[in-house]
């Protein structure tokens, strides 16, 4: 019997002892194939390996590492070069050349947004006081360099939950020189 044909068999005899019934499962193939074609590969065979075995068993973050390109880091290096800001040649560039290094660029919109709010995060990171969590508070409530440009430093502390001494230095650091 050839290698995929004793792999189906097996797994339908899987899903009639009610395997696939726990969608958490225990991590088996099974558990998170559907019924498989004729022919179809495993998840076994289809899927690549993950890496760092050996180390904690089941482990809580399901997320793997990608292969491919890191959106954030190409985003953290563009905007790090211009504090001030980019034009929009800078900005058409800057979608071609992630293109080329394998990004999706088709929701441009999207990927604005994560770049402004790299660049407010790089601005913040600067200002003493301001620790990751700080950080990640104002980026979520404001998004923007300029939204937080109009914002006092009551409103500051308010709406990001920060200390007024902070929110001075955060208003302080923010604006235009």
């Amino acid at each position: 019997m050839p290698y995929h044909d004793q792999r189906n068999e097996e797994l339908k005899m899987a899903e009639e002892k009610g395997a696939n019934a726990d969608a958490g499962g225990n991590g088996a193939s099974a558990s998170k194939q559907g019924s498989p074609k004729k022919g179809a590969r495993s998840a076994s065979e289809t899927k690549p390996p993950r890496s760092g075995r050996g180390g904690k068993s089941g482990g809580s973050s399901r997320r793997a590492k990608s292969n491919g390109p890191d959106l954030r880091k190409d985003l953290r290096e563009f905007a790090s070069a211009r504090p001030d800001g980019w034009g929009h040649d800078d900005w058409l560039r800057f979608l071609e050349d992630l293109q080329q290094r394998g990004h999706n660029i088709n929701d441009r919109d999207q990927i604005g947004l994560m770049l402004e709010r790299e660049r407010l995060s790089l601005m913040l990171e600067k200002v003493p006081g301001v620790g990751p969590r700080r950080v990640q508070n104002i980026v979520e409530k404001y998004g923007y360099v300029w939204r937080l440009r109009e914002a006092d430093a009551d409103e500051i502390s308010r709406e990001a939950g920060v200390p007024r001494q902070i929110a001075d230095k955060v208003v302080q650091a923010i604006s235009p020189s």
